[in-house]
């Protein structure tokens, strides 16, 4: 099967393409194991290395390496690197939303920001590890260390540097 306009760089970058077009992937392994994913951009060792859909761009080393899903952003080494069929996930600095599975429409802005959120949905995380080992849904955490260890939470609104820094669980609640 023809594969139209895609472009690779570095040792085993989209080697499994069959019949993917419009990708582009620098850097060893990346694209590595796409077979018909589309309009996909890949920049560093092992990003985008699963059998991925469409529209996904992941910039640094093992960025959505494991992902399957289609529709994510990754940018940052180890960013989402264990997801798998999020959807609609943004994740950007090292380590950010580095063990979200298959939560939907989750973003994280800082290095280990919402780095635990294995399936919670609707996750908003800014700071450096902001939200670093919630499981819960529905999060907004805003700040350094914002909600921290804020472990089974759900509906949760923290602003601030350390707000509810440990606190292990509840529901609905705010604080700044």
């Amino acid at each position: 099967a023809a594969t139209l306009y895609n472009t690779m760089v570095g040792s085993a970058a989209g080697t499994a393409i069959t019949t993917g077009a419009s990708n582009t992937g620098v850097g060893r392994f990346a694209l590595g194991g796409t077979l018909i994913g589309n309009d996909n951009v890949a920049v560093g060792h092992g990003t985008l290395d699963a059998i991925c859909g469409d529209d996904n761009t992941a910039v640094g080393r093992n960025a959505l390496t494991a992902f399957t899903g289609s529709e994510a952003t990754a940018v940052g080494s180890g960013a989402a690197d264990a997801a798998t069929t999020a959807t609609n996930l943004t994740a950007v600095g090292k380590s950010a939303l580095t063990r979200c599975r298959e939560g939907v429409s989750n973003t994280a802005v800082g290095m280990d920001a919402g780095a635990y959120v294995y399936d919670g949905d609707y996750g908003a995380f800014l700071g450096w590890a902001a939200g670093n080992n919630t499981t819960g849904q529905r999060n907004t955490m805003l700040g350094a260390a914002a909600g921290r260890y804020a472990i089974s939470v759900d509906d949760f609104v923290t602003v601030g540097y350390r707000a509810a820094f440990s606190l292990a669980k509840g529901t609905d609640c705010i604080a700044i």
